[in-house]
């Protein structure tokens, strides 16, 4: 009988631990697992950690917040719901991050969560006061074309030491939650650059052409500027001001028209967005770059709504630019935009791997054809031999990097600008 007693318990204890196995450790925030030594890897690079299931997890103490993107209620009229939710964690490090939960990309799963359908969101402030992070929010990637896949994915610029929770659920379709193994894959997106960074520089910027029209583009080059991504708010700033900022940085930056970052958002700039001018005269374009600012206001859009840190401030070379009106523009004192004379198309658009190029000009001409990015950087260029009549060209553009770019074909006399998008 004593035997009989052993082998009975024997069999209730294998079972327990069977069972309590079953159970992730981590179905709720305060077992959330901690990914902290998956960042840091370089950009681009993804750190791929699990297999984790959600199959069993039921715990039902997840916030009533922060996960309005969902899915459900796929038409049935519910409200988006919380039902098998697991939890990670991670100390930022002041680098930006994908953060991907997916039962693909080399997975190595046998029983994956259905349809590779799962749903992300973040939150701060500890498990006891969970508060969704901002925009942090996802439930399907809209870069992932692999079929029956939807897979969530959300970015995040973290700060140093701030530990950030992430809520991982299955999608529940018409009252069915998907259920299965998943992996976390992690890629970091943009590195972190302190105030001290000996490569944080205002930069130099510069133009073949200060003279500014209506209906023309000037074309400003900037040079060797780098911003920290340190502090709340970071990034760069145009600012045209009627006095030389160079001489004088004390100018109140409210001279004149600014665009600045959003805070924990890098600014991205393009040349053409500066044309604000109303008046004509006398204009300096100032490039600023600055890091560790603290916001006045609630969602700043200009520099003037930010207190800069004078330690992690930069300023560019102030660019004196005259501006006309259309009326009193002195043609020759610019290159001419006619498409009868120099013209250009561009297509695909967008594009993934190679831009083709339709160039029809009036005469045989030697030109520049050149693609910038948004802060004005050279990225290709090449100079060519145009004949009279349609030109059929091509660049490639499979390593540039996803964005909106400049492309412009430039002759002695004339110039044609367009924009195109690179998936």
């Amino acid at each position: 009988m004593k035997n009989m007693y052993k082998l009975l318990f024997a069999v209730l204890f294998a079972f327990a631990g069977v069972y309590a196995f079953a159970q992730p450790e981590n179905d709720d925030c305060t077992n959330a697992i901690d990914l902290s030594t998956s960042l840091g890897q370089g950009i681009g690079n993804t750190i791929m950690t699990g297999l984790y299931s959600n199959t069993n997890a039921i715990n039902t103490n997840d916030p009533q917040t922060g996960y309005g993107c969902f899915g459900e209620p796929d038409g049935n009229g519910l409200a988006p719901s919380l039902d098998n939710t697991v939890w990670f964690k991670i100390t930022g490090d002041g680098a930006a991050y994908s953060i991907k939960a997916s039962a693909l990309d080399g997975c190595g799963t046998t029983d994956p969560i259905t349809n590779n359908d799962t749903q992300i969101a973040v939150y701060t402030e500890g498990c006891a006061n969970l508060t969704p992070l901002l925009g942090a929010c996802n439930e399907d990637d809209p870069n992932d074309s692999s079929p029956n896949s939807y897979a969530a994915l959300v970015d995040i610029q973290t700060q140093i030491g701030k530990e950030y929770y992430i809520l991982v659920d299955g999608h529940n379709l018409n009252g069915t939650p998907s259920i299965g193994n998943f992996c976390m894959h992690i890629t970091m997106t943009e590195q972190y650059i302190a105030c001290d960074n000996a490569a944080v520089s205002g930069g130099t910027i510069s133009t073949d052409n200060n003279i500014l029209c209506e209906d023309f583009l000037t074309n400003i080059i900037v040079t060797d500027a780098l911003a920290p991504n340190e502090g709340e708010a970071y990034g760069y700033a145009w600012v045209i001001s009627d006095k030389d900022l160079e001489q004088d940085p004390t100018v109140s930056y409210e001279v004149g028209f600014e665009i600045t970052s959003q805070p924990n958002s890098p600014l991205q700039f393009d040349q053409s967005s500066i044309e604000a001018l109303t008046e004509p005269g006398s204009y300096y374009y100032t490039l600023i770059t600055f890091g560790n600012g603290t916001p006045l206001t609630e969602n700043p859009l200009y520099i003037s709504n930010i207190m800069l840190d004078p330690a992690c401030t930069w300023l560019s070379n102030s660019l004196e630019i005259e501006y006309y009106n259309e009326d009193d523009c002195p043609i020759d004192g610019i290159l001419n935009i006619d498409e009868s004379v120099l013209g250009m198309n561009v297509f695909p658009n967008p594009v993934q791997d190679a831009l083709h190029l339709n160039i029809n000009t009036k005469n045989t001409v030697k030109a520049m054809i050149a693609i910038n990015n948004i802060t004005g950087q050279t990225i290709s260029q090449k100079e060519v031999n145009l004949s009279q009549g349609a030109n059929a060209l091509t660049m490639s553009v499979n390593d540039m990097p996803s964005g909106v770019y400049m492309i412009a074909v430039q002759s002695e006399t004339h110039q044609s600008v367009t924009k195109f998008l690179k998936k």
